[in-house]
C-alpha cells in the first residue's frame, strides 16, 4: 500500500500463489531487494495484479542481470511453464529440491515439468 499511494497507483491484487512465490525467495538483499522488486512490479504491471509469473521474472535466484534465456509471452503457457523449470533446473546445478522450492512446487510436480530431464 505505501507504493501504491506514493506512485499515485491504482489499488492492486496481488495473487496467493504470487505472495507464496514472495514469501519462499531467500531475499540475499534483505528489505531492501523485497522493497525494489515490489517497486518494480507495481510500476510495470498492467493489470493492477501481481501473479506468480510477474514475480518470478523480477527474481531470478542467480542473476537478473544475465540474458542467456529469453521467455516469450507469445509461447504456449504449457510450453513457458516448462521452459522456465528446465532454466531454474540448470540453474540450480540440477539439484531437485531446490529447484522444487525455488519454483514453489513438490518435486512429483517437478518431475512432471522436466521429465527426462531430472532422472
Amino acid at each position: 500500500e505505501k507504493y501504491i499511494k506514493e506512485f499515485s497507483l491504482p489499488p492492486t491484487t496481488i495473487t496467493k500463489l504470487a505472495m507464496k512465490v514472495l514469501k519462499k525467495y531467500d531475499w540475499p538483499g534483505n528489505v531492501r531487494e523485497l522493497q525494489n522488486v515490489i517497486t518494480r512490479l507495481l510500476l510495470q504491471m498492467v493489470a493492477n495484479k501481481i501473479e506468480e509469473l510477474d514475480i518470478m521474472q523480477s527474481i531470478d535466484p542467480i542473476s537478473r542481470n544475465e540474458k542467456d534465456h529469453i521467455f516469450s509471452l507469445e509461447m504456449p503457457e504449457s510450453v513457458l511453464v516448462k521452459e522456465y523449470a528446465q532454466y531454474i533446473f540448470k540453474k540450480m546445478n540440477k539439484a531437485k529440491t531446490k529447484t522444487a522450492n525455488v519454483l514453489c512446487i513438490d518435486l512429483k510436480t517437478l518431475q512432471k515439468r522436466l521429465g527426462k530431464e531430472i532422472s
